[in-house]
C-alpha cells in the first residue's frame, strides 16, 4: 500500500508539471492554445507527410487579405509549400458583399485543378476588379480565367457558376470562420497547426511556422 502510494504521488507530481510546462510555454510563447481546423473540400497545396499545416481565412475583397497574397504568398510558397515543408489551405469567406460571387468562382475552378485555384486567385489579387454589380463581377473574373490559360475547361467553369454550385459552401465557410473566432472574422487570418494569428505580418508568420517546424522534428 506504502508503495503504491508513492507512486501515485510520482505520477501526480510528474502529471502536475507536464501542465505546467504546457502553459509555461505558452504564456512563454505569446501564441493561444491550437485548435482543430477541418479543412476537408478546402483548396490545398503541399504533400499530406508535412507536419506544419497553415490554413488561410480570407475574403477575397479584403484590403488586408490583398495586401497579404501581393506581399507574402510567394515567398511563402518559394521557401515553404514547393519545397515540402508545408501544407497550405486557403479558406474563402465571404463577409464583404460580392465576396461570395468571387469565392464561388474561384470555388468552381478548384473543383476541376487545385493548382488553377491558386494561379487564378493570384491574378484576382494582383488586378482586384473594382465592379459594382455581381453580374459584372462575375463577367470580369471569368474572362480573367479564360485570360490566365488555367488549364481547365471553360464550358465546365461557367455551368458550375451558373448552377451556384458552391454557395452553400461559402455560406457554410463563413459560418465556421465566424464561429471559430468568436463571432467575429477578421482576415486574413491565419492558424498554423490550430495556432492563431490575425493579420500577421511575414516575419510573425515565419517565425512561427520555423518554430512548430523545430517541434516536429
Amino acid at each position: 500500500m506504502h508503495l503504491r502510494s508513492k507512486v501515485m504521488v510520482t505520477f501526480t507530481a510528474s502529471l502536475l508539471l507536464l501542465i505546467f510546462a504546457f502553459l509555461l510555454f505558452f504564456h512563454h510563447t505569446g501564441y493561444e492554445k491550437p485548435i482543430p481546423i477541418y479543412t476537408t473540400g478546402q483548396p490545398t497545396l503541399g504533400g499530406e507527410t508535412a507536419k506544419v499545416h497553415v490554413v488561410s481565412f480570407e475574403d477575397p475583397k479584403c484590403n488586408n487579405c490583398i495586401a497579404y497574397h501581393n506581399q507574402d504568398y510567394a515567398k511563402i510558397y518559394e521557401h515553404y509549400i514547393q519545397t515540402g515543408l508545408i501544407r497550405y489551405t486557403v479558406y474563402l469567406v465571404g463577409e464583404i458583399p460580392n465576396s461570395n460571387i468571387i469565392g464561388k468562382i474561384l470555388l468552381c475552378v478548384n473543383a476541376q485543378s487545385t493548382p488553377a485555384f491558386f494561379t487564378l486567385l493570384s491574378a484576382y489579387y494582383a488586378n482586384p476588379s473594382l465592379a459594382l454589380t455581381a453580374e459584372e463581377l462575375s463577367s470580369q473574373l471569368l474572362q480573367l480565367a479564360a485570360d490566365s490559360q488555367l488549364n481547365i475547361n471553360l464550358e465546365t467553369l461557367k455551368n458550375c457558376v451558373a448552377h451556384n454550385t458552391f454557395e452553400n459552401q461559402m455560406v457554410e465557410n463563413t459560418n465556421y470562420a465566424r464561429a471559430i473566432m468568436g463571432g467575429v472574422i477578421k482576415t486574413p487570418t491565419l492558424f498554423v497547426n490550430g495556432i492563431r494569428l490575425v493579420r500577421p505580418s511575414y516575419e510573425e508568420l515565419t517565425k512561427l511556422i520555423d518554430l512548430e517546424l523545430k517541434k516536429k522534428g
